[in-house]
């Protein structure tokens, strides 16, 4: 508490005389400006950009807009739809009024303009203590503040004294409503809730806009800033990792970037230098979702994933990294936002630059992540491995699923992660998506795993790489609750294609210990051999079972329960594959799996394996007649 007073009162002098008089202020300004509405004329090199713009924005002109939302109902889940519903709704329009103040102003469309303040005047007319209360609906009070406000800031001059002032107190209400949510959460010390993760910087572009016209804003501002110093991100540490999966990092640095630039142009606070966080989480984004991966675990939104547009190229910028600069232009992203004009790489003097000798595999400790690549750099020849075993459990965004795995291998998804992210809280995504069972993990007696809490904690317990070749484990005990007293999961890695694992159990009584494996098609199994093979247009998955010796599979496609709402043609939910192998009920057990990936058509990469010293180690002979060994760690406590 003491550093976060101190975080406030270093921000209050900037709050107080770090913003200028002159207007726009967010983003752009008088330094600024001039060189990008010449970049954005006929013939700069913004010029097709501004186009794209204007012809998006040019279809809201005169276009209806949604009226202010009624109340939400009060029961659960039709209270759910209607929210998501909702913001579905308002989220497209409040984003062309912002689009159309930016072709305004950099442009000079005098009916983009009228467009942008049409509708300026109608979402800041809807009273703020009404159904769209940030209390009540923050979805929609979001919407309206991420681009009423940018788009006001834009075209303030529009407006007559009488409009200014009935936009501006709407506007300062609505803020008030943010700081005072802010302050009944007690965000500064509970920083885990996902919406206030983004309102702090809607209440700072606010502030930024309009503290000089309106000095009891200046606590408000202070008070983000403090947050900012010391507090964010919830789901993020030094490392850079973030536990919520890259769906939610994505659309959280696309709301944090913006709001934190606006912050650093419009006052000089620069958060980026000061916090390591920063420095470090593009390059989480880059091992868990390189460029043309077809997966990208964990948490919710994984499968709806799409590769970010200009994040990485911002990352670059802000941190004047060539390399960064390299990787984000192969993602090959238009701008698509105001803040990727003010970021842009040859304002900066930024040179991209291939990145040389970065490591195959990567480790968050404080997210519990760890990234195992055999080709970083080409996602259709590498064979990743992805693995998860977080301290923050399963919370908000993230699933009960630690010490699971994903594979995908030369473009191929092979084992994953199943479910659809209908919609948060639907009977699906909580019955099933969120669930161990849904994962490439180990449950018990029938799909029992770990309960939905923060108490479910794994942790990284070991990791090590040297070239391809990777050693690491996950220590889910905690996270089975009283159930299983002991959860050890080790992954050694050989070459680009051989994963060895050994799952360690001890339970207080006898449990039927249950090896989960997921994947897009039906798996083909030989119960006899004990070995289940995943197959796909480019790639295949061995997985060979050396301990225990006896299994019982069982495979469907069937979730449980199914998803239902928002299935339709443009996006469909097929059935996945889940596979179960079921061993004897024991209090202690030991499974000991080989994993051969190889390119479709191609001989196994493994010949031969056979458990050694029990099942301390394997012994594997591969296809190149060489003869490796994976040790496990950990002393064994059953045998086969």
């Amino acid at each position: 508490m003491t550093m976060f007073i101190a975080a406030c009162g270093a921000a209050l002098a900037v709050s107080a005389a770090g913003i200028g008089g002159t207007q726009p202020r967010l983003f752009l300004n008088a330094d600024n400006l001039p060189s990008l509405r010449k970049r954005c004329a006929p013939g700069g090199d913004f010029a097709s950009v501004l186009d794209a713009w204007r012809r998006e924005a040019k279809a809201a002109v005169g276009a209806a807009i949604p009226p202010e939302p009624d109340w939400l109902p009060d029961e659960k889940d039709a209270r759910r739809r209607a929210f998501t519903k909702g913001f579905v709704t308002i989220r497209p329009p409040t984003a062309l009024m912002q689009k159309c103040a930016l072709v305004h102003v950099l442009g000079g469309d005098g009916d983009m303009g009228a467009e942008a303040r049409r509708r300026v005047l109608h979402y800041f007319g809807w009273d703020p203590k009404g159904p769209s209360n940030t209390f009540h609906n923050d979805e929609a009070a979001m919407s309206v503040m991420r681009n009423g406000v940018r788009a006001y800031d834009w075209t303030r001059a529009l407006y007559s004294p009488e409009e200014r002032a009935a936009v501006e107190a709407c506007a300062v209400e609505r803020s008030r409503q943010i700081y005072d949510l802010l302050q009944k959460s007690k965000y500064h010390e509970n920083t885990r809730n996902s919406h206030l993760g983004r309102q702090i910087g809607f209440l700072a572009e606010a502030c930024v806009a309009l503290m000089p016209e309106h000095p009891e804003m200046k606590p408000w501002f202070d008070y983000v800033i403090g947050i900012y110093r010391t507090a964010y991100p919830a789901w993020g540490t030094e490392d850079g990792g973030w536990s919520q999966g890259p769906h939610y990092w994505n659309a959280y640095m696309e709301f944090g970037l913006d709001s934190l630039v606006a912050v650093r142009i419009g006052t000089g606070i620069d958060i980026f230098r000061e916090r390591p966080f920063f420095r470090q989480t593009p390059w989480y984004f880059e091992y868990q979702c390189p460029w043309r991966s077809p997966v990208s675990p964990f948490g919710d939104g994984w499968q709806n994933m799409e590769q970010p547009t200009c994040t990485m190229r911002s990352f670059a910028v802000l941190l004047e990294c060539p390399e960064l600069l390299w990787l984000a232009n192969r993602r090959r992203a238009r701008p698509a936002s105001v803040r990727d004009l003010v970021l842009d790489p040859k304002s900066a003097g930024l040179e991209p630059k291939k990145p040389e000798n970065l490591p195959q595999s990567r480790c968050f400790p404080g997210e519990g992540l760890v990234m195992s690549h055999s080709d970083l750099l080409a996602a259709t020849n590498d064979v990743a491995f992805y693995f998860r075993s977080s301290p923050y459990g399963g919370v908000s965004h993230g699933h009960a699923d630690q010490n699971s795995f994903v594979i995908c291998a030369y473009g191929e998804p092979l084992a994953i992660a199943t479910g659809y992210y209908n919609y948060f809280g639907s009977p699906h995504h909580v019955g099933w998506m969120r669930q161990t069972r849904a994962k490439c993990a180990i449950t018990f007696d029938g799909g029992k795993g770990q309960p939905f809490s923060t108490e479910s904690r794994g942790r990284i317990s070991h990791f090590a790489t040297e070239g391809i070749d990777a050693s690491f484990s996950g220590d889910a005990s905690e996270a089975y609750g009283t159930a299983v007293s002991t959860a050890l999961r080790e992954v050694v890695r050989i070459g680009a294609e051989v994963f060895a694992i050994r799952d360690t159990l001890v339970a207080p009584e006898p449990h039927r210990f249950e090896f989960n494996l997921h994947a897009m098609d039906e798996m083909r199994v030989d119960e006899v051999a004990r070995k289940v093979v995943t197959v796909r247009p480019n790639a295949v998955l061995e997985t060979t079972f050396l301990s225990p010796m006896r299994l019982s599979f069982s495979q469907t496609d069937r979730f449980d329960p199914p998803p239902k709402w928002t299935q339709s043609k443009t996006r469909p939910m097929p059935n996945q594959w889940h596979l179960s192998a079921a061993a004897p009920s024991a209090a202690e057990m030991a499974f000991v799996t080989v994993l051969a990936v190889r390119r479709a058509g191609a001989p196994s990469p493994v010949v031969s394996a056979k458990l050694v010293d029990g099942v301390r180690a394997v012994e594997l002979t591969l296809r190149d007649g060489a003869v490796r060994t994976a040790v496990f760690g950990n002393p064994a406590t059953a045998s086969p």
